[in-house]
């Protein structure tokens, strides 16, 4: 079990109710739930491709006040990251508060930075009602796999007053701290090898153009071999120094699969087959020869 290090400034509140907050995982285009890797256990998901973008939202059942932390180690955060969105120097991440918070001016969400991890901040206060509270985004920086977890935090002793607080600073031991859910992230090497968002022919494109050669065609991938999966967009998935049909393997599991929210291609002639016609969606890339 990972121990949450108390964030100095966060925004408590006066009422120690903890409201029934859950976080969910969805692709960048905030429609798709990202599945779970095992549908019996909950909170670990299936893999993802390095560059993928996600959206964390954090609901709430009950109404009211409540703070807590979406929080990782450092070595978790070189892994996989987390951030708001729209930040304000001096009221945090706007973009991130949801209508549900009801009072915005109530709210917050900022960074935290401890000696032992990273992460938000996170705060509503007693006008918010049930529903979305916030929304924050996560990146898979690098191959690996990475934990984040969401806390709830009460505090155990403080002033009456029932509007939000702003401590100068804070001894962490009058904070009880209760981990909520332990998010865990897997980032395989990208199959998005022109790094357009989608896994599609002109990826497979460069698979096939360095098919069964020793290395990627140095025109197309640098720095020349040896290759790391992590910095170089190479169809050598696997690593083991030949693309064949293990590397095959590796691609079709994620085609079309997209890294982020669909964008235009740069070039209007740029092949995106599978935009253009719906009926080629559903069709895997054809088998290279043995």
């Amino acid at each position: 079990m990972r121990t949450l290090i108390t964030a100095a400034g966060i925004v408590l509140l006066a009422s120690t109710a903890w409201a029934a907050v859950s976080a969910h995982v969805f692709r960048a285009d905030e429609q798709t739930p990202l599945p779970l890797a095992d549908p019996n256990i909950p909170d670990i998901y299936q893999d993802i491709m390095v560059g993928t973008h996600l959206t964390i939202f954090i609901l709430s059942d009950e109404p009211g006040g409540w703070a807590g932390q979406l929080w990782h180690s450092h070595d978790d955060a070189a892994i996989g990251t987390v951030h708001g969105r729209d930040e304000d120097p001096n009221l945090g991440y706007e973009g991130s508060l949801l209508p549900s918070l009801v009072q915005k001016s109530h709210a917050l969400v900022y960074d935290v930075h401890e000696a032992n991890g990273v992460g938000l901040s996170l705060s509503s206060a007693a006008e918010a009602v049930p529903g979305e509270w916030f929304v924050v985004d996560y990146h898979a920086k690098t191959i690996g796999t990475s934990y984040l977890g969401l806390y709830a935090a009460e505090i155990s002793a403080g002033p009456s007053d029932p509007e939000v607080w702003f401590p100068s600073s804070l001894d962490r031991q009058d904070y009880l701290y209760t981990i909520l859910q332990a998010l865990t992230f897997t980032h395989v090497p990208s199959r998005n090898l022109t790094q357009d968002t989608v896994v599609n022919f002109a990826d497979f494109a460069l698979l096939a153009r360095a098919w069964r050669s020793n290395a990627p065609d140095p025109n197309q991938l640098e720095p020349a071999p040896p290759i790391d999966p992590n910095t170089v967009l190479s169809p050598d998935l696997n690593a083991d120094g030949t693309v064949d049909a293990a590397d095959l393997a590796l691609f079709t599991a994620y085609w079309l699969e997209r890294t982020d929210v669909s964008q235009p291609p740069a070039d209007p002639n740029a092949m995106e087959a599978e935009e253009d016609n719906p009926s080629q969606q559903a069709t895997a890339p054809p088998l290279l020869p043995q």
